[in-house]
């Protein structure tokens, strides 16, 4: 689970990471990772996640919003 600071980066970041075909893209830190601590990066040893978000109609501001959504939720 993200703890809040991870989870406000990714929350302010989130119309960066929703490509064109809809898909979310979020890279964790592998050590953390392997620590049990989900940390969230830009780049370096990572974990690439690639999550693709459906909605309709497929609008980007829709997409995002599910997702903030989602996050918010913890999912």
């Amino acid at each position: 689970m993200l703890d809040p600071e991870e989870k406000e980066f990714l929350l302010s970041t989130l119309e960066y990471r929703i490509d064109d075909q809809n898909f979310l893209h979020i890279r964790i830190d592998k050590q953390e990772a392997y620590m049990g601590k989900l940390r969230i990066v830009e780049g370096g040893d990572a974990i690439a996640m690639k999550v693709k978000v459906i909605s309709y109609p497929a609008k980007k501001e829709k997409i995002v919003e599910i997702s903030k959504e989602l996050i918010k939720n913890g999912y």
